[in-house]
């Protein structure tokens, strides 16, 4: 591996941590701890190189599974999360979760907190590296001079404890708002889908069903929940379930 390649993948990675940073700087995440800030002081001292034909599997290790850092395809972490888990693998891929807009209706949507750069756990020799990198979407693995190099354990623990507990959650911490698209969690109308067209006097919340025009007011927020992930996908039921 030449410098010229060190140097060049691992400003890459600090480039897209510290983009991180910079998105994440208005949200209720706090950016003093921010993990991003966090591993990239880890990160920079592991030199990038792509794994080819010559990749080496790292030295046994005596102290257990230890935690990789692999750069993936734009988009791909649920596909390779998915994948790595069938193999037996721990993936683990911190995102943040905050409203979007898509045609003047605001949705939930998960995101990757640390741009291309992914998680997995691996007990070696027990579990090899070569059905990793065999992955279409898995470009390569931080490494020094071809061999993968382990990150911190407590530095990745605390993450995923910190993600666990969601910290990086942007939607549980605010107020749901106008044009959020919902699902109604109790009521005459449990199960149906609704966007918040307007927010009334002590935090109460004016729905309109979807695919209906009918209004619903004096909703408690605590009676809605984000529509997320297969709510996106369905519609509301013929008729209202007894």
């Amino acid at each position: 591996m030449t410098g010229r390649r060190a140097r060049k993948n691992g400003g890459s990675l600090s480039a897209s941590l510290r983009k991180s940073v910079g998105k994440s700087g208005t949200s209720p995440v706090n950016t003093v701890a921010h993990p991003a800030s966090l591993l990239l002081s880890i990160v920079q001292r592991r030199i990038s190189a792509r794994l080819g034909d010559r990749m080496q599997e790292p030295q046994v290790s005596f102290n257990g599974p230890q935690w990789f850092c692999l750069v993936v395809d734009p988009g791909c972490h649920r596909q390779i999360e998915s994948a790595l888990a069938m193999l037996g693998y721990r993936p683990f891929s911190p995102k943040v979760k905050r409203w979007i807009s898509h045609a003047r209706v605001k949705k939930v949507a998960e995101r990757p907190l640390l741009g291309r750069y992914l998680f997995v756990e691996i007990d070696y020799p027990r579990q090899s590296f070569a059905p990793i990198m065999e992955q279409r979407a898995v470009q390569y693995a931080i490494s020094v001079a071809g061999v993968p190099w382990p990150m911190p354990r407590p530095d990745v623990e605390a993450l995923l404890h910190r993600y666990m507990a969601g910290e990086f959650d942007e939607v549980a911490y605010g107020p749901v708002p106008v044009g959020a698209r919902v699902a109604i969690v109790q009521g005459q109308f449990e199960n149906w889908l609704a966007t918040v067209t307007g927010q009334e006097r002590g935090g109460k919340l004016t729905l309109k069903l979807l695919g209906r025009n009918v209004q619903v007011s004096r909703v408690s927020p605590h009676d809605v929940r984000p529509a997320f992930g297969f709510d996106l996908d369905r519609q509301n039921p013929d008729e209202v379930a007894a």
